[in-house]
């Protein structure tokens, strides 16, 4: 073992001392005594399994190995491109032999078919059928719970009125109060009392209300619209609107 070891590096180090005595003086220089104790411990630290040699030998395998594969996998790829090479070289010989006239249809068709992807595991061709896929076993949604089902909401006494039904009904209400009096047959929309920017919003839903479908809603609260040839400018609050000038008159479609 070490202390082994280290006995006999002291007698060698005792009798290199008794031949130093006796050697000529610029021979007499003589290594540090406890340094060369070390040596044993060094070298046994160094050769021994996992030590130091083991670990450089891997490195250098591995690396080795790493140049290598590199290597070969180069050669494969110049070998694949030469082998291209030589298949373009001799279909190009090929076609140049046809004739004039001859068209490569198998040529073409093998030369596009590696851009062809082909994802169905199964086989098949133009004679045999691949079977046919089946449903996945579980889809992962059977150990849920079923949703709540939302409360059945009360419904209010009276009536069922539709949104259309209360639009034209607030527009019936703010033709009233804005524009056209009970007492009045008719109005024109500019002599109309507006002061906010919605009086503005209810105009475009009046013209919208009393131009589309031939004015079919409007008249079903009892107004028509009649278009006159001057232009008017409609101002409430710091807002204008400028139309066709519209008279609003009391009655369906048919006058009554």
């Amino acid at each position: 073992g070490a202390e082994r070891a280290g006995e006999k590096v002291r007698a060698c180090i005792a009798e290199m001392e008794e031949e130093r005595r006796q050697s000529p003086h610029l021979l007499r220089r003589l290594a540090d005594p406890a340094t060369m104790l070390q040596v044993p411990a060094r070298l046994i630290e160094f050769y021994r399994e996992d030590g130091t040699l083991d670990i450089l030998c891997r490195r250098i395998t591995t690396t080795s190995t790493s140049v290598w594969r590199k290597l070969h996998l180069h050669l494969r790829e110049l070998e694949r491109k030469n082998h291209r090479l030589e298949d373009l070289r001799a279909r190009i010989s090929e076609i140049a032999a046809l004739p004039p006239d001859s068209l490569p249809g198998e040529f073409l068709f093998e030369l596009i078919a590696p851009a062809q992807i082909y994802t169905d595991p199964q086989f098949w061709d133009e004679h045999e059928q691949a079977t046919p896929p089946e449903p996945r076993q579980g889809s992962g949604r059977s150990g849920e719970r079923a949703p709540t089902p939302l409360a059945k909401k009360e419904r209010a006494g009276g009536p069922v009125h539709t949104l259309e039904q209360k639009r034209l009904a607030q527009l019936q209400e703010w033709l009233a109060a804005k524009v056209i009096t009970p007492t009045q047959a008719s109005a024109l929309l500019a002599d109309g009392q507006f002061d906010a920017f919605d009086d503005l919003v209810r105009v475009m839903e009046l013209v919208k209300t009393g131009k589309l479908g031939r004015g079919r809603k409007l008249a079903a609260i009892g107004y028509r619209l009649q278009a006159e040839e001057a232009r008017d400018t409609i101002i409430a609050d710091e807002y204008s609107l400028t139309l066709p000038a519209l008279r609003v008159m009391r009655g369906g479609l048919d006058g009554r």
